[in-house]
């Protein structure tokens, strides 16, 4: 099909297909006479295959989207993602587990076996669509500039220059912050070290804070002093994380460290 394709153009392009085993993982590329070509010897081959299907399954996902495509929430730890499972509830929307070994194989089989056009999974850390409210033009106006401040203050305090900072007005008030993660870059990535691999593609991380939040609404205002708004930014940022997987030892120090600071800085009010 894809040589058919190029010929049809008049390109003289290489064309490789993929070949999968019997566990739904690539193990080879195959040329168009039926030559097969090993790849998992080569690790930088291998990551570089594995982020053009990160890639292609991304473009088919949103394609699907636009289409109206079926989305099933999941999780694979239900104890720790507890919270997020509770709003996708709030909602109204079912969450399924799937916290086996082998699930993480079976989330790709289905998406692209199961017969279900447009059918996806999502983790439920995936976005936050789900959970924000709409926004006048004005109010995105005054978002972009307040982001723009937050992203600073985020970046300086938990010295992250590359976390992605985004401000919108979630449903929950009570919540000031949540960390999403892109789903193929993560699950590529988990795959990756259950089977040995352990390649490391960039991970998408997005830090988005509650615009309707008094904990929010006082960093953008700059009540506080520089301080102060440091130790609440990257308490935010730790509070976030918390949700979808534990602190290390160095960060868990830090953090209780940021507690015992900020409760301090309460009890002198």
């Amino acid at each position: 099909m894809c040589k058919e394709v190029l010929d049809s153009f008049g390109l003289s392009v290489p064309c490789f297909g993929m070949v999968k085993d019997d566990r739904h993982r690539t193990r080879a590329l195959v040329a168009p006479d039926g030559r097969e070509f090993g790849i998992s010897a080569t690790p930088a081959l291998f990551a570089l295959i594995g982020r053009m299907q990160e890639e292609v399954h991304r473009f088919a996902i949103e394609y699907n989207r636009k289409l109206g495509g079926k989305k099933v929430i999941y999780t694979n730890d239900p104890t720790r993602q507890s919270a997020s499972v509770a709003m996708y509830d709030a909602e109204g929307i079912d969450v399924v587990v799937m916290d086996a070994l082998i699930d993480l194989n079976f989330l790709s089989f289905m998406e692209y076996s199961s017969g279900v056009e447009g059918l996806t999974f999502a983790r439920v850390d995936a976005d936050s669509q789900t959970f924000q409210k709409e926004m006048t033009e004005d109010e995105k106006k005054q978002s972009e500039e307040d982001e723009k401040k937050l992203a600073d203050v985020l970046h300086k305090a938990t010295g992250k220059e590359d976390l992605t900072v985004k401000l919108a007005s979630l449903k929950d008030e009570s919540l000031p912050a949540m960390l999403t993660q892109e789903e193929q870059g993560r699950r590529f990535s988990e795959m990756s070290r259950i089977y040995g691999q352990n390649f490391k593609l960039p991970e998408t991380h997005t830090l988005v804070l509650n615009a309707a939040n008094p904990v929010v609404k006082s960093l953008i205002s700059g009540e506080a002093d520089e301080e102060t708004r440091g130790l609440i930014a990257a308490q935010l940022y730790d509070l976030a994380r918390m949700s979808t997987r534990p602190l290390e030892k160095e960060e868990v120090t830090a953090f209780l460290s940021r507690s015992n600071k900020l409760l301090e800085l309460l009890s002198k009010r």
